[in-house]
C-alpha cells in the first residue's frame, strides 16, 4: 500500500512511522516501522487529478500535512492525525500558470507543532512562505519571498526559515532570522 514504493516517503523524527503517497497515487498513508502495519490516512476523491502529496509529519508524529489538487490550479492545503479521523483543510490557494504545483517539499511545521508552513506562488511566479495554525485558522505571511523555493525547514529552536531558493541552476541555500509574525 504505501512507502515501499512511495514517491516520497517521509520519517517521524522518532522514526517509528513512515508516510507517503499510497500505491497508484490513490491517497496518503502511513507504515508503522515497529510492527509493518500499513494503513490509509486519506483517500483523494478525484484520481483524474493527480495528487501533489508530499506528506510531511510533525515532529512528534502525530500529524501529517500533505497538498492536494482539486482543481488544475487549485491547491488545498490538509492536515490529518496519524491515528486516523478526519482531514482537515488549511489552506486553498490558486498557483499562477507557470507554476502550476506547490513546490512539493514545501511545508514544514514548527518545533511545538501548533503551526503548518507552506509555500505557494503569485501571478509572477514569486513563491510565499505562509503559516498556518494546524488547528485551522487564517493563513499569515512569513515574509519570506522570492523565486523558486525548493524546500523549507524550519529550525528546531523556531527562530529561523532554512530554503533552497532561486531558480534552476543558480539555487541558494538561505536562512531567514525574525520571520515570525508578532503573536497579538
Amino acid at each position: 500500500m504505501l512507502p515501499s514504493r512511495s514517491a516520497f516517503p517521509v520519517f517521524s523524527c522518532a522514526g517509528r512511522i513512515a508516510a507517503g503517497i499510497s500505491d497508484g497515487s490513490q491517497g496518503v498513508a502511513i507504515r508503522n516501522l515497529e510492527d509493518g502495519s500499513e494503513r490509509e490516512l486519506y483517500r483523494f476523491p478525484s484520481p483524474a487529478q493527480p495528487p501533489l502529496a508530499n506528506p510531511v509529519l510533525s515532529r512528534d508524529g502525530s500529524m501529517l500535512a500533505f497538498f492536494e489538487r482539486i482543481l488544475p490550479r487549485t491547491f488545498v492545503l490538509r492536515v490529518v492525525s496519524t491515528s486516523g479521523g478526519e482531514a482537515r483543510e488549511l489552506a486553498r490557494f490558486e498557483q499562477s500558470v507557470r507554476q502550476n504545483q506547490p513546490r512539493a517539499h514545501c511545508i514544514a511545521w514548527s518545533p511545538d507543532g501548533r503551526y503548518v508552513y507552506y509555500c505557494r506562488s503569485d501571478s509572477n511566479d514569486v513563491v510565499e512562505t505562509f503559516r498556518v495554525p494546524a488547528v485551522g485558522g487564517t493563513s499569515t505571511s512569513t515574509g519570506f519571498k522570492g523565486p523558486g523555493a525548493g524546500d523549507i525547514e524550519i529550525a528546531p529552536d523556531g527562530t529561523r526559515i532554512i530554503s533552497r531558493w532561486g531558480v534552476p541552476g543558480e539555487r541558494r541555500l538561505w536562512a531567514m532570522d525574525n520571520f515570525l509574525p508578532s503573536e497579538k
